[in-house]
């Protein structure tokens, strides 16, 4: 399995973590909650820059935004026991085809173009 897919996982995890024990802190008041949040979202921020030394901006950003979605939702379902409307279900039905997208796209052994990636950053 490649370094990047984990990353991605952990880092969409991380953030996810963050999230739910924000939501934690903001309906608890307590403030060990939002020190474990504060340290999940910094690991998770440290993830997303690995990724970028191996994936472009908009893949990464992607991938990351689309998956913690993804998390959030099933984190408020289990978790906080919150109803999904319709369209909040179809919302993650196309959540789950966009991370497919994203994945053909980056993980597919030979793709059909190699997006190159800039690695400098603009001054």
């Amino acid at each position: 399995m490649k370094p990047e897919f984990l990353a991605a996982v952990a880092a969409i995890g991380l953030f996810a973590l963050g999230d739910a024990l924000g939501a934690a802190w903001g309906k608890t008041g307590k403030w060990w909650w939002f020190a474990l949040m504060l340290l999940a979202g910094n690991a998770a921020w440290v993830l997303f820059a690995f990724l970028n030394k191996s994936w472009p901006l908009a893949t990464v950003s992607g991938v990351v935004n689309v998956g913690l979605s993804l998390a959030g939702i099933i984190v408020g379902f289990t978790v906080f026991k919150e109803k999904l409307l319709p369209l909040e279900k179809l919302g993650l039905l196309f959540g789950v085809v966009a991370l497919g997208l994203f994945a053909a796209a980056r993980w597919n052994p030979e793709p059909m173009a190699e997006a190159p990636i800039d690695t400098k950053v603009p001054e």
